[in-house]
């Protein structure tokens, strides 16, 4: 069992991350580390103008038993452009994936079976736009059949309970693993992911740590020396947990 997250906060600007490896024979553009809005990205960002895929595999985790993948995703582009999780990859020809456009709401889930693409579900998220980051989650399940789901909400809500899709598929084993990432297509793309994130063998995959929160200091704070202790007393601050002082002899 094993967990992988990352924040692109590392690394230089405009280099692929680290720990990752650009997949598929294709030229069709780079996933970089830049910067939105004063936040570090991975964005993918195209270099031709043909519609090829391009892909960036994480190698710290393979596929294996139930893995999700997960990410917070926005897409800055027209309705004809999207980026893909993938998930038990393991070559060009065989895929397991999800695609998501914001720009149409659109979610599906898709395959490439020795060649040969199919899109298992699809379904249409409402209010959705290309001005939006949205946490999108994919879940790969082996079994007889596989089980695989994916669903998509909005930055900042609670992560829903129900899958957007859940589907099944017989037609491939995928016991041995495979690779993990995100794949784009379309040419002349903008996406930008704040964060990825991986779990295997039935691990979740991790958010994000929680913003630090950071508070007033306490008003009218006084401090009594007794013979041997001191008193300290102060106004609340609405929402602290505790506090914490440090005494020093000057």
């Amino acid at each position: 069992m094993a967990q992988y997250f990352t924040d692109f906060s590392s690394g230089a600007i405009g280099a692929t991350p680290t720990g990752t490896t650009l997949i598929l024979n294709s030229v069709e553009g780079d996933f970089v580390n830049e910067e939105d809005g004063g936040v570090r990205v991975l964005r993918y960002r195209s270099v031709i103008s043909v519609n090829q895929f391009r892909g960036l595999s994480y190698e710290a985790l393979q596929a294996s038993g139930k893995t999700q993948v997960k990410t917070l995703f926005k897409n800055g582009g027209s309705t004809s452009r999207s980026s893909r999780l993938i998930a038990f990859q393991t070559d060009g020809d065989n895929t397991y994936r999800t695609v998501f456009i914001p720009a149409t709401g659109d979610l599906s889930l898709q395959k490439v079976y020795n060649g040969t693409f199919a899109v298992m579900a699809e379904t249409t998220i409402p209010g959705t736009d290309t001005t939006k980051y949205y946490n999108w989650l994919f879940e790969v399940e082996p079994g007889t059949p596989n089980t695989l789901r994916a669903k998509v909400w909005d930055e900042g809500a609670t992560e829903p309970s129900v899958f957007n899709i859940d589907a099944t598929d017989s037609q491939r084993d995928i016991s041995t693993g495979g690779s993990v990432g995100q794949v784009a297509f379309q040419s002349n793309l903008s996406l930008y992911h704040k964060f990825f994130s991986i779990g295997t063998d039935g691990d979740l995959a991790p958010n994000p740590p929680p913003a630090a929160t950071t508070l007033d200091v306490p008003l009218n704070l006084v401090g009594v020396l007794n013979s041997g202790s001191v008193n300290i007393s102060w106004d609340a601050v609405t929402g602290a947990d505790y506090y914490e002082y440090e005494f020093r002899q000057v």
